[in-house]
């Protein structure tokens, strides 16, 4: 049995609303053989894959493909539904499917669902197929396929390929009001509607989103000195170009200071700083991606990500870093294998939550509390893993957009207005987003804050009362 063809069919077609592929199979020296004349196939199979006693086949309800096999069935129909089964442990949900005559004996057509954002170049079909065929030949001979490399490889194949969170929850939204949602390529972009009615989204991006607007937000030195000239609070700093003005850095602006990258994302090469030491190492780390590393006043408080669209605050979340809690007799690592067992967690960037990780950087943060991976916490006692509460570290979020005060939601709309951005999502600090805001008085500043003529991120910030928060980052994306 070989696969002759592979096509994609996007869109509507004659077997669904949604898209599929169609295989065509030559079965070749297993034409006209049927699983009956096979002693032992149907167990053997089951054996390998339980879930097939799940499939319904023509029968609707479970156990229908196994009564076909019972019954006789071609190995094209088999290898569909070994197709899908491997396609469920993959992570990848789709089940419909159905096996069709193709003219000469031995040919079929093979028509199988695909995930509705799946890019229609995606190697995952043809995968699972060429998987699908090597075991069902596996199992007719008599020996046990080896699934686990090719199945792991395919899974990483569906992992990487998949919408990122935002991206996907813009999908779900269009649909739910019947717009028409078709993906462009590998990348997260969207085309949502047709004809003159198009519009094109990519991640948190539009097409109608300013590219300069997008360029301030990836400069967090520009970016700072923008809201500054703006009147909206942001942490005091300085730029740093080597471990030495670091730590002069931190002399001047006190301690503790937030040390990293000029340019970045996803928390990457952040970290805190109280002490020389701690300011050199942080250098080093921030520095990675290059020379020139913000060093900035710590702002106390809660971490939040409001998001505002069109001018308008539309939600806000408030961020926790990455925790455990003991129960007593597990050990810090055991707990943390535990969390990462959540299904909405994962690497990258396609799940709700990332996995949490017992890196240099969470070692150093628990011996900070007398702990390390092997200690076993009290029950009921919370373990932080992070300093900061990013959510790329393992962090988590909760909902806060019903508490906004208004004047921390005008605040946040003035930030994104200032970059000119449509879709912006602003990180804040502050002691609790449902007060309101206290700037200090119109001739001076707290440590904390730069305004118009004040101090500004490449400078440090004049001593007085901290502010109530302030804005730390833009994220155009």
């Amino acid at each position: 049995m070989r696969l002759m063809d592979l096509r994609h069919v996007s869109g509507p077609n004659i077997f669904t609303g949604k898209p599929v592929s169609v295989a065509r199979l030559e079965l070749d020296e297993l034409t006209g053989q049927e699983t009956t004349g096979c002693a032992g196939f149907a167990q053997r199979l089951t054996g390998l894959l339980p879930g097939l006693a799940d499939h319904h086949c023509a029968a609707g309800q479970p156990g229908g493909f196994l009564a076909a096999m019972a019954r006789g069935t071609y190995y094209g129909h088999v290898t569909e539904h070994v197709t899908l089964e491997l396609s469920k442990l993959a992570g990848r949900e789709v089940c419909l499917g159905r096996t069709m005559w193709a003219g000469p004996d031995g040919r079929y057509d093979v028509m199988m669902e695909c995930p509705a954002d799946e890019p229609e170049d995606s190697p995952v079909p043809a995968a699972l197929l060429a998987l699908a065929i090597s075991a069902v030949h596996d199992v007719i001979a008599g020996r046990r396929p080896e699934l686990g490399a090719g199945l792991a490889a395919i899974a990483a194949d569906v992992e990487r390929e998949r919408l990122g969170v935002s991206t996907a929850a813009i999908a779900a939204a269009a649909r739910r009001r019947g717009i028409p949602v078709r993906r462009i390529g590998g990348r997260s972009m969207l085309q949502l509607g047709y004809g003159c009615h198009r519009r094109l989204v990519c991640a948190a991006l539009t097409d109608r989103t300013s590219a300069v607007g997008v360029d301030i937000a990836s400069d967090k030195v520009l970016t700072k000195q923008l809201l500054a000239s703006a009147g909206i609070p942001v942490p005091g700093g300085l730029v740093a170009a080597s471990a030495d003005e670091a730590v002069r850095a931190l002399d001047q602006l006190g301690s503790p200071v937030v040390i990293k990258p000029r340019s970045g994302n996803h928390g990457a090469g952040v970290t805190i700083a109280a002490t020389a030491e701690q300011a050199a190492a942080g250098y080093a780390q921030a520095s990675t991606t290059g020379a020139a590393v913000i060093v900035e006043a710590f702002v106390p408080g809660s971490d939040y990500r409001v998001l505002v669209v069109d001018g308008r605050m539309v939600a806000a979340a408030e961020l926790r870093p990455a925790s455990v809690t003991g129960d007593g007799s597990a050990t810090v690592s055991e707990l943390v294998a535990a969390t990462n067992a959540d299904p909405r967690r994962g690497s990258g960037h396609s799940r709700e939550l990332t996995r949490i990780s017992l890196d240099g950087a969470a070692v150093s943060h628990l011996a900070g509390q007398g702990l390390e991976p092997g200690s076993v916490p009290a029950l009921g006692q919370l373990v932080t893993l992070r300093r900061n509460a990013n959510l790329s570290t393992g962090g988590t979020s909760r909902d806060v957009t019903g508490l906004v005060h208004q004047d921390v939601a005008e605040m946040c709309r003035r930030a994104a207005a200032a970059a000119g951005l449509d879709v912006c999502g602003i990180d804040v600090r502050l002691a609790d987003i449902s007060a309101p805001l206290h700037p200090a008085g119109p001739h001076q500043a707290g440590p904390h804050e730069s305004g118009p003529g004040q101090a500004g991120p490449d400078q440090a910030a004049p001593h007085g009362p901290p502010p109530a928060g302030a804005v730390i980052e833009l994220n155009a994306c």
